[in-house]
């Protein structure tokens, strides 16, 4: 947070009530009184609970990993604060992370360093790249090498959300993100198109299903207030 780029891109949230800084080794936000959140920043305990409870059961590693099939390469195009990225490292697989929003970047960022600390080999698993998902598509095969899996979680897609009662970093993503389309159906084609053999999206239960003459959906796996949608090239 020292360069003036920096400091004015998260200086420019004070207008909504929301306040960066940089306390005891980790970027922290303080909210207005009238948004109703307290002190927010991404804990270290989140790491050791998702790596403590982790199995092959979970809904995330069931779509991603199957008895025939272990990606080496994950591309996850709407990381956010990266806690499916982390499960994904912490399995063994290395994933790539774009998110566009420089606040939810930086934070991303210094939580897979502070995660280094104390887990170098899972946090060197994980490449985070601040950019658009949709122009960054384009650098893959160059600048990024080709995914065996690409992984869409579009918070802001336009289907109905969750109806489970939102945990307190969805509320901050929502707060922070600036552009709320991902252009899914875009994201979507252009995954199709770069991925060596499978695209993950992660929905709502009752989304519709995404359909593009690239990939067949070969099998949807349902978890608590949200389904993945397994699609195979052909």
């Amino acid at each position: 947070m020292s360069s003036q780029l920096n400091i004015n891109e998260f200086l420019k949230y004070k207008s909504k009530g929301i306040f960066f800084t940089y306390k005891n080794g980790r970027i922290e936000i303080n909210f207005d009184n009238s948004i109703g959140l307290k002190t927010f920043y991404l804990d270290e305990r989140k790491y050791f609970y998702l790596k403590k409870h982790i199995t092959k059961k979970q809904p995330l590693i069931s779509a991603i990993i199957t008895k025939r099939f272990r990606p080496n390469i994950v591309l996850d195009l709407t990381a956010g604060f990266g806690f499916d990225a982390i499960q994904l490292a912490i399995y063994g697989i290395s994933v790539i992370c774009i998110e566009k929003n420089f606040a939810i970047f930086s934070m991303l960022k210094e939580y897979i360093g502070r995660i280094g600390l104390v887990d170098m080999e899972v946090a060197t698993r994980i490449r985070p790249i601040f950019g658009d998902a949709k122009e960054i598509l384009h650098e893959v095969g160059t600048k990024i090498p080709y995914p065996d899996v690409v992984y869409l979680d579009p918070f802001f897609s336009g289907y109905q959300m969750r109806r489970t009662k939102e945990k307190k970093y969805m509320q901050v993503i929502k707060l922070l993100a600036e552009d709320k389309d991902n252009n899914l159906d875009e994201l979507f084609e252009g995954a199709c198109e770069i991925t060596n053999s499978r695209v993950v999206i992660k929905r709502a239960p009752n989304a519709d299903v995404a359909y593009t003459k690239k990939v067949r959906l070969e099998y949807q796996i349902k978890g608590r207030g949200h389904r993945f949608d397994v699609y195979i090239k052909k």
